[in-house]
């Protein structure tokens, strides 16, 4: 059966539409649970999902079936693992939930920062406090080490027309020192006496754009929300942006007010839930005030719960504008790239 007969079927309300999806995509939706779960926990997942797929249709009439269904899938997968593994972490993990002495003896890193934010709506009072320590840490520690080559790409050029009283060996500039000093050459000694040395000063470029950076939070981007969050941070700092961060799930929460703060808005997050890219790129389309100074970043495995043809539309408006729209797809657990390939072509096709 084709798939619009198949929506066709929920549309109606006839329950044989189930047992059709079952019949024509049950082994693909098996294969994307049992890559994530067990395969007692696989099976409730699907199930669970084509529950979601008949409470869903209607209203949505999804245009590509199958990459929905898979999304809901997924997403039901990821959230029943993430689910699973906070109980058996909760289970061993008591005295980090509720001792402050044990998070004081862990050392701040990438993972235990991971932990903090899966279970930090369990912890309270000084436990909070100090967890909420350990990620001001842990996120100062990957935003120098990103920082500075972000500052080198916005600072790099060196503006060999001006001399800079900043005596930097990378700013060094050598012919000018050389031709300057000639008139000092030793010819006893056959050696050019350096009394001046000179230097290239930096160009900054200050024509502000606005970078709207979009950020997926279902439960597989945890470190892409983190990443994205921190460097949404550096981008802040620097006086030639107007940095917006917006993260979502099925609604859209806009954190630029906390931007500046990693510690505020990686403690805003909450992992989990369904997508709805194109509500997110619409809301991002409202912060466009000139377009042609303006830079909307979605982070995202691009698998749309709301609908392709509106995400579409709404990346088509955004760059059609003049606006640059750039998407950064996910990494799934293993590292491996897990994004919606046709969503992916189609976007950049435009």
């Amino acid at each position: 059966m084709e798939d619009a007969q198949i929506i066709a079927l929920y549309i109606q309300r006839d329950e044989a539409a189930i047992a059709e999806t079952q019949r024509k995509y049950g082994a693909f939706c098996s294969r994307i649970a049992t890559n994530i779960l067990s395969a007692e926990d696989a099976e409730e997942c699907v199930n669970d999902a084509y529950h979601q797929v008949w409470l869903a249709i209607p209203p949505q009439r999804p245009t590509h079936f199958s990459a929905w269904l898979g999304r809901i899938v997924r997403n039901n997968a990821i959230n029943l693992w993430n689910k699973n593994h906070r109980k058996k972490r909760y289970n061993g993990m008591t005295e980090l939930l509720t001792d402050p002495e044990v998070l004081r003896r862990l050392e701040p890193n990438k993972e235990l920062l991971k932990t903090i934010l899966e279970l930090k709506h369990m912890m309270k009072g000084e436990v909070l406090s100090l967890a909420r320590e350990i990620v001001r840490k842990v996120a100062e520690e990957i935003a120098r080490k990103l920082e500075q080559e972000v500052r080198v790409s916005f600072f790099g050029q060196i503006n060999r027309n001006a001399s800079s009283p900043v005596k930097s060996a990378r700013n060094l500039d050598m012919k000018k020192t050389i031709q300057r000093n000639l008139k000092n050459y030793d010819r006893e000694r056959q050696q050019l006496v350096l009394k001046n040395v000179y230097f290239n000063s930096r160009m900054k470029k200050y024509n502000q754009w606005r970078v709207i950076v979009c950020v997926d939070e279902s439960g597989s981007m945890l470190d892409s929300v983190i990443h994205s969050a921190i460097m949404a941070g550096i981008f802040a700092r620097l006086p030639m942006l107007d940095t917006k961060l917006v993260i979502f799930d099925t609604n859209v929460v806009d954190l630029s007010g906390y931007v500046e703060d990693p510690v505020e808005t990686l403690m805003s997050v909450q992992l989990g839930g369904g997508t709805n890219i194109a509500g997110a790129l619409g809301y991002c389309e409202g912060l466009i005030d000139f377009p042609f100074r303006t830079m909307v970043v979605l982070v995202t495995d691009l698998y749309e719960g709301g609908g392709y043809q509106r995400l579409y539309s709404t990346a088509k408006g955004i760059i059609e504008s003049g606006a640059k729209l750039v998407v950064l797809t996910a990494l799934d657990m293993d590292a491996n790239p897990n994004y919606d390939r046709n969503a992916a072509q189609t976007l950049s096709d435009m």
